[in-house]
């Protein structure tokens, strides 16, 4: 039988891997997983968050990271609408 510290450290091994980006083919969205900033443009929005957050742009499926001490990043034109509306979100100027 194995010790807490054993299931607690798988437990942790299975959520950070349940948080990597997946793979997604270039041909098929334009972008590669883990994009942060829009290859046709975009528009700088700002998290009003602190704590580290990786969101999947609702539209072109890129993934954005975010984090109190990393607030504002470009995303896709197509992603801002559905950003904003989770209320996490606002135009950085």
């Amino acid at each position: 039988m194995g010790c807490c510290g054993q299931s607690r450290a798988a437990y942790s091994a299975a959520e950070e891997a349940r948080y990597q980006p997946a793979a997604t083919p270039p041909a098929a969205s334009g972008r590669t997983a883990g994009t942060t900033t829009a290859t046709t443009g975009g528009v700088r929005l700002h998290f009003t968050g602190e704590a580290r957050v990786r969101v999947r742009g609702p539209v072109s499926g890129a993934d954005y990271v975010f984090s109190g001490t990393d607030p504002v990043l470009t995303v896709a034109t197509e992603d801002v609408e559905g950003l904003l509306r989770t209320g996490y979100f606002r135009r950085a100027y």
